[in-house]
């Protein structure tokens, strides 16, 4: 992220594994490219570009 907002610090632990177990594959938008034919059009570093503009403009 730091390549997008070099002010954003995070970490990304390993899942939680009883959380993982409840949301299986949350993060995988295959079934919604198949069952629906939806495809993101922003990718994610540029959605986390936009929306840290968008903070930015509005004082936030």
């Amino acid at each position: 992220m730091t390549d997008v907002e070099p002010r954003v610090r995070a970490e990304l632990d390993p899942p939680d594994p009883i959380a993982a177990s409840r949301w299986p594959g949350a993060l995988d938008l295959s079934a919604a490219a198949r069952d629906l034919g939806w495809a993101p059009r922003v990718e994610f570093t540029a959605a986390v570009a936009a929306y840290r503009d968008w903070l930015d403009a509005s004082g936030t």
